[in-house]
């Protein structure tokens, strides 16, 4: 799964036709909360200890994201932050993973996306 769905996702998520970004943004969305999904769940007591670093008890997650954000979030590509902004929405709209989850893992990026200065991978536009 990582090798094949997550290298698909993350080429169609770059894709210069719209559609063909979104269907790989939401793929990505899924196959990222697949990794977080399954690998909370097997080391869910340790993860809910107060303070616990989490990182490494979720290394595949870990390692998609970092090549989630390195890819799409710190770039001055518009369209790949916008795809980065659009797998957000899509794992808190579509609740892929609980809300612990994303606060404990992209709630920085989602205020940093709140923030961002390039007007087409906000949801609103800056005043």
């Amino acid at each position: 799964m990582n090798r094949y769905l997550s290298a698909y996702a993350l080429t169609f998520s770059t894709d210069k036709i719209s559609e063909v970004r979104t269907s790989g943004v939401y793929m990505l969305a899924e196959v990222l909360a697949l990794f977080i999904r399954v690998e909370w769940q097997q080391h869910q007591e340790e993860i809910l200890a107060e303070g616990a670093d989490i990182s490494g008890f979720l290394p595949l997650a870990y390692k998609f994201l970092r090549e989630i954000r390195a890819g799409f979030w710190n770039t001055r590509v518009w369209r790949r932050r916008q795809s980065f902004a659009k797998m957000l929405a899509a794992l808190a709209a579509k609740r892929l993973i609980t809300v612990g989850q994303f606060l404990r893992l992209m709630f920085h990026d989602f205020m940093d996306v709140s923030r961002d200065g390039i007007y087409h991978s906000c949801a609103h536009p800056p005043t």
